[in-house]
């Protein structure tokens, strides 16, 4: 099964875990071998724009998570456990207009989420307003499977 992972997965790749995913629970999701990784450069591009975001005025930090960013892209670029989608695709343009004018605000999301409709058979994401447009409509549910961490791993039993 292809999965898409929503930045929030790849955070702790490159440094940055959340109360919703740490690295344990990355090292956990990557020993399952029954998916086929994949990721926009969508979320490498918002990734680097959390670490601008949370760094500034913190040199320290902002050292360490430049260091560890580069670490990430590394281990993209030469591990093959991460696919990458293509960026441009008219495709995925045309739905996510149609999630802007569903109402969904975030750019990033629209496009992981209209990402994931052409190339995944599963987005793995914790964002509410996705869960709620893909719950909504039936195109959805039937073009991509939509978990959390904590489902994902219920339905694994993890």
């Amino acid at each position: 099964m292809r999965l898409l992972l929503d930045t929030t997965y790849l955070m702790p790749l490159a440094g940055i875990e959340t109360d919703k995913f740490s690295k344990s629970d990355l090292r956990v999701l990557l020993s399952v071998k029954e998916f086929e990784f994949i990721a926009s450069p969508v979320s490498i591009i918002e990734l680097k724009w959390i670490i601008i975001s949370e760094s500034k005025e913190k040199p320290v930090l902002k050292s360490r998570l430049r260091r560890e960013y580069r670490f990430f892209l590394e281990f993209l670029r030469y591990s093959g456990l991460i696919k990458l989608t293509p960026l441009v695709d008219e495709r995925v343009d045309e739905e996510e207009n149609r999630l802007l004018d569903l109402g969904v605000k975030d750019y990033f999301d629209r496009l992981i989420f209209s990402t994931a409709l052409f190339y995944a058979d599963a987005l793995l994401t914790e964002d509410s307003d996705l869960k709620k447009i893909w719950s909504r409509y039936k195109r959805y549910r039937e073009a991509v499977d939509l978990y959390n961490w904590r489902e994902l791993k219920r339905i694994l039993g993890l």
